[in-house]
């Protein structure tokens, strides 16, 4: 259900920090070492298993995959009941500060069995917005994308080819989509503003609900290549719009250029077109909707709320 988070909380910091100690120190029971740029020293940093801590003056920040934290790996399924497990374990060892902590950055996501290689090729956008590739392996393939936006970076990418390639190990198709949030913005957006602050608001009922309305909306914004036999179409002002929307590089290019209000306009036809017209394998965007639903429902299992009524 999520992966990355990075939190802070305001701390009395040990004497070697207001003194810029250049030398490594303890504190908190973790063995601290300077972190330097240009010369100075600018925080100090420590590990606790996969996670990374870091002390910039009052400031006590821990950021990393929680999924990873708790299982080692994070190629396999993360549910509520182990974010729980998650929370106490942390709550242990840093006490009542981390169940109030500030969540900063939070990474939502979930595993589908789907092949990506059948999704990823026909991946051409979200919002208009082009995606750009994740590389990996020696030869730098492709093997997923992302978008990157003010408060929100997407992934959908092919977790088999990742694990083979950092891991060395074979597992089933997996199709992983992720969505990383800036906290900060994300709470100021117009509709729907996130409400999660703290660990402790990832144990209230909302957060099943959170996760499922989140990923939901990331899958059925995104677009997808499909197929419209132009000699269909009956209007010439249609297949002007579809070769001009339809290519991804001209529609960026027209949307600076025309007035936004046209811009819209030949949008909103094209989509229709596409609707209406187009010839393609059952759509995507609903194939994903469902699977994401269904991976999450089961993921939360045991939680106050189990899905999306």
């Amino acid at each position: 259900m999520i992966d990355d988070v990075t939190l802070k909380w305001q701390i009395d910091p040990p004497e070697q920090v207001s003194e810029r100690t250049r030398g490594p120190f303890y504190f908190l029971g973790f063995l601290f070492d300077p972190f330097y740029r240009d010369g100075l020293v600018i925080k100090y940093v420590s590990k606790f298993g996969n996670l990374r801590l870091v002390i910039i003056d009052d400031i006590f920040l821990i950021s990393g995959s929680w999924h990873k934290f708790h299982h080692r790996e994070n190629y396999g399924d993360y549910s509520w009941k182990e974010i729980v497990e998650t929370i106490e374990k942390l709550n242990e060892r840093f006490g009542e500060k981390f169940l109030n902590a500030e969540i900063t950055k939070l990474t939502i996501g979930c595993n589908v069995s789907l092949e990506a290689n059948k999704i990823l090729p026909k991946i051409i956008g979200i919002n208009g917005k082009r995606p750009s590739d994740m590389l990996g392996g020696t030869n730098h393939q492709s093997y997923g994308k992302y978008f990157k936006m003010t408060y929100y970076r997407f992934k959908v990418y092919d977790k088999q080819f990742e694990v083979k390639n950092h891991n060395n190990m074979k597992i089933p198709h997996v199709l992983r989509l992720e969505k990383e949030i800036k906290m900060k913005g994300a709470r100021k957006r117009a509709n729907n503003p996130i409400t999660i602050i703290s660990p402790l608001d990832l144990l209230k009922p909302e957060f099943s609900f959170f996760c499922q309305t989140e990923m939901k909306e990331f899958t059925q914004k995104l677009e997808f290549s499909k197929v419209l036999i132009v000699s269909d179409l009956d209007k010439a002002a249609d297949i002007e719009i579809y070769k001009l929307m339809g290519d991804m590089d001209s529609r960026l290019a027209y949307k600076k250029l025309a007035n936004p209000k046209t811009y819209r306009s030949k949008l909103k036809r094209f989509q229709e077109l596409r609707q209406n017209f187009s010839h393609t394998d059952p759509d995507l965007s609903d194939l994903l909707s469902k699977k994401v639903e269904e991976k999450i429902s089961e993921l939360g299992a045991g939680s106050p709320l189990l899905k999306i009524g």
